[in-house]
């Protein structure tokens, strides 16, 4: 019976995992851990949001190409988002980052 028990939690741990997600976002000078369900299932668990740093970041198309890969797996992620055009990639830096999901302030 252990056994069974020990197996099933390792499976909803697994299935968590798979859709459940981080973020760190420094939010003037401080940093929080934002936790958000998936839109898609992946083995990714914490993701980078450039987007939320107290430095003014250029436009998204002059932004690095590694910054700008960063954005498009986040927001695929976080929000959905697949097609990775400047179009898609500004609608989701205009939605609100905090307000709608549960976070944990790291700073402490």
């Amino acid at each position: 019976m252990r056994k069974y028990k020990i197996a099933i939690g390792l499976i909803v741990l697994f299935l968590v995992w798979l859709n459940v997600g981080l973020a760190e976002d420094a939010w003037i000078e401080e940093s929080y851990i934002v936790i958000f369900l998936k839109k898609e299932m992946t083995l990714k668990l914490t993701f980078i949001n450039p987007l939320l740093t107290e430095a003014d970041l250029p436009s998204i198309q002059e932004l690095p190409q590694k910054t700008r890969s960063d954005l498009a797996e986040y927001c695929r992620y976080r929000f959905g988002i697949i097609n990775a055009s400047d179009k898609t990639l500004e609608e989701c830096a205009s939605r609100p980052f905090l307000s709608e999901y549960w976070f944990l302030n790291i700073d402490n």
